[in-house]
């Protein structure tokens, strides 16, 4: 998978959601959901996977996972950057696992999706994770300069914020469920 100049890929499980915001960047969709009513966390990967080990030196860990399965849209950013740990693999297996098929994940990446199984570390956990989210993912591929430079100096975007236009046409959706029966 190439993604384009700005190098951003998404896999999103609500391809609605998607589909209404111009600018499909994990920040706008989990706004988007935010103002529908849905129950919405956005965190990097990273720091999601050290919050789940602080959690599980401190007893927290059950009820951690527990929250993170009822959220009803998971935005996932910086998804696979750098190659998991064992403990890692295990706590990013529990946190897909228990929100399969219960709740959409977005995931935002720059890696490319033939890289994902030697992020992951292990062919085994690579196969389970995956299995549970690329089967039935929408691919949104970014192309174009990163909106990170048109951001001013107060943070906001100058960027359209109309969010109920289509994509723009420099953004392809992917479904494994198209007519034509291509694997992306």
């Amino acid at each position: 998978m190439n993604a384009g100049a700005s190098g951003l890929a998404a896999f999103a499980s609500t391809p609605c959601l998607a589909q209404r915001v111009p600018r499909a960047d994990p920040e706008s969709v989990s706004s988007k959901a935010a103002r529908d009513g849905h129950s919405v966390r956005y965190q990097r990967l990273p720091r999601l996977l050290d919050d789940l080990a602080m959690g599980r030196a401190e007893g927290r860990y059950a009820s951690m996972l527990a929250r993170l399965a009822k959220i009803k849209l998971l935005i996932l950013d910086d998804w696979l950057m750098a190659k998991l740990t064992s403990d890692q693999r295990r706590d990013l297996m529990e946190v897909i696992d228990d929100r399969h098929q219960r709740g959409s994940t977005v995931l935002a990446t720059q890696i490319p999706l033939d890289r994902w199984h030697e992020q992951i570390g292990d062919p085994t956990y690579g196969d389970a994770i995956l299995d549970r989210l690329i089967h039935n993912a929408y691919r949104i591929e970014l192309r174009g300069p990163s909106i990170r430079p048109r951001l001013s100096t107060d943070g906001k975007s100058n960027a359209s914020n109309d969010i109920d236009e289509d994509i723009h046409d420099t953004h392809a959706i992917h479904s494994r469920a198209a007519s034509t029966g291509k694997k992306d």
